[in-house]
């Protein structure tokens, strides 16, 4: 194997088409601290009241959770690019994942995650500045069919009872903790593997080079770790924990669902056939990382998910056909 030295040049060059621009998603210092009108995570949401809060319908036992609101963001706020995808100027989006149970629901053929089940995202095109913010439906109380005894329920239900029981905690869907946002630019580095099954044209020739390899990731490292300090400020200036949620840009997929592989996919394994795929046309509008305590969000197992839309239905204001994928780490 070829570990000859590259050059910088050589090196910058890779790098420059890895990059991906972000708007990096921040939570303020302090809960009580002002951020973007209209922009936060957790707490209530300004959904309005005739938008049906998003549920997971599970099939079996047949039970309807709702999902967690995890953030909205008002693109009024979102920062502008040359590099950012053209999206609307105006409105509102509201992001849901259920945590707990539909990601590991596998008596369906595919994943409830990749059918557009398991997570949502809601586009008001209105302003949501003067809707009373609104609290999540109950979470199904699975031990009324038994008297209220847990010992009771089937080894189905007793499951999903302490899952929802121990995931969402007493307080529901609603139960993330209010904390408001606001965006930095800065630049992610998928993975080149990523890129390659992106766009088959990428040259990966240097992956085979070791040290190429190892001193690209270190450079890409050292990248992140200043764009995760916010422009030159400290971790402390903003923040006690580094949190990288964001739009646009991605970062460690590790497999991009391109149309060629679920065909190859499907060859050997029938469940994948019609399943969803990825197009060199579709762009990353959220990447959110799977545990933020501060907040009180856990994602199962902690996995990242990130939210795909085609850059034309982004243009125009359709999100309602957004695919979302775990990203196993």
């Amino acid at each position: 194997m070829n570990d000859a030295e590259l050059s910088d040049v050589e090196i910058d060059g890779y790098i420059s088409q890895i990059r991906r621009p972000a708007a990096f998603m921040m939570r303020t210092k302090e809960q009580t601290d002002e951020g973007l009108p209209g922009c936060f995570f957790g707490g209530k949401p300004t959904l309005p009241a005739d938008i049906e809060w998003p549920v997971f319908n599970c099939p079996i036992p047949k039970i309807d959770i709702p999902m967690h609101f995890l953030f909205q963001v008002n693109l009024k706020y979102v920062p502008k690019s040359v590099d950012f995808p053209d999206f609307p100027d105006i409105g509102t989006l509201f992001v849901f994942v259920e945590p707990m149970i539909a990601p590991e629901y596998f008596r369906t053929p595919l994943r409830p995650l990749y059918t557009g089940q398991g997570a949502r995202v809601i586009y008001v095109p209105e302003g949501t500045e003067n809707v009373p913010p609104r609290a999540a439906p109950a979470l199904p109380d699975l031990t009324l069919d038994h008297g209220g005894d847990v010992g009771a329920l089937s080894d189905d239900l007793t499951e999903y009872y302490e899952r929802m029981r121990d995931g969402y905690g007493v307080t529901g869907a609603s139960g993330l903790h209010r904390w408001p946002m606001f965006f930095v630019v800065g630049d992610t580095y998928p993975q080149l593997g990523f890129l390659r099954g992106q766009d088959p044209s990428f040259d990966v020739s240097k992956l085979e080079n070791m040290k190429f390899a190892v001193t690209l990731d270190e450079k890409i490292s050292d990248i992140e770790a200043k764009c995760y300090t916010y422009g030159g400020k400290t971790k402390n200036d903003i923040s006690t924990q580094v949190v990288p949620h964001h739009m646009f840009g991605a970062s460690n997929t590790q497999l991009f669902p391109s149309k060629a592989l679920q065909q190859k996919r499907a060859i050997s394994r029938p469940r994948y056939e019609g399943m969803p795929y990825l197009t060199q046309d579709h762009v990353a509008l959220f990447q959110i990382i799977g545990l933020d305590e501060e907040i009180g969000y856990e994602y199962l197992q902690q996995y990242p998910i990130s939210f795909w839309i085609h850059r034309d239905e982004l243009a125009a204001g359709n999100f309602s056909n957004v695919q979302v994928w775990e990203e196993i780490i």
